[in-house]
Parts: structure tokens; C-alpha cells; sequence
């Protein structure tokens, strides 16, 4: 019996969106904040996620591409419109529009940085120490 391939902890890792503070989306939703129930989060009306969420979800993509691929296993999102390029790219305009990226070189570290946090956990699953 094969053993299952190893799987990302999203929950361990330190998100570039972590820095968002609520001042942040304040400033990028300052209508929300007059609403009795703000939907920050949620989708819109024709079910897209918001841009808080949809930044998270990109997050999640980068992280999962790393692991996975310092795992030697197949990419998780292999769509040319998910390659790791577009997803910098739809990332450094998130991060622009809650004011956490100076611009593409800035958007390219923070996104380096997360994906060294996946491989580092990729490789206990090698068992490899750092």
C-alpha cells in the first residue's frame, strides 16, 4: 500500500496579507464600514470572491506550486493562467490596492519569502534538516 503524498499546512504559514490591517481595509472599503454587516470577505453578487479573498486564495496557489514542486510532485495548479508569473502578477495588484508592495520587485520578495516557508515544510517531509 502506497503511502499519500505529503500535504501543505496552509495554517503554518506567514502570509504576506497578514499585514493587512483593519485600518488597511478600511481604506480600500470605506463604504463597508458604514454597513451594519460588512462583506469584506465574502463573494459578490455574481460569485466572485472579494479581493481580500481572492488575494488570500492566490497566497494559497504560490505556496502550494513550491511545496509541490520541491516534492517532485505534479504542479497542483498546472493552467497557464495559474503559473507562478500571472499569479505574481494578479498578486502585486492586490497587494497595490491595500498599499503592501512598493511594486513588482518588492511583490517578487514577499512572494519568495512564502515560498520558502513551503519548501522548508516540503523538506521535513524529506526529512531534511535545516
Amino acid at each position: 500500500m502506497s503511502k499519500p503524498p505529503p500535504v501543505i499546512n496552509y495554517a503554518c504559514l506567514s502570509y504576506p496579507s497578514d499585514r493587512i490591517t483593519i485600518q488597511g481595509i478600511r481604506a480600500k472599503y470605506p463604504d463597508g464600514f458604514y454597513q451594519e454587516d460588512p462583506s469584506f470577505f465574502e463573494r459578490d453578487q455574481w460569485g466572485d470572491r472579494s479581493d481580500f479573498g481572492m488575494l488570500l486564495t492566490l497566497e494559497r496557489m504560490v505556496a502550494h506550486k513550491a511545496f509541490a514542486e520541491r516534492l517532485g510532485l505534479p504542479d497542483p495548479h498546472p493552467d497557464e493562467a495559474w503559473s507562478r508569473s500571472e499569479l505574481i502578477d494578479m498578486l502585486n495588484d492586490g497587494y497595490k490596492r491595500f498599499h503592501m508592495t512598493s511594486g513588482p520587485q518588492h511583490t517578487e520578495q514577499l512572494v519568495r519569502d512564502l515560498e520558502a516557508q513551503a519548501v522548508a515544510q516540503a523538506e521535513q517531509h524529506l526529512g531534511r534538516i535545516r
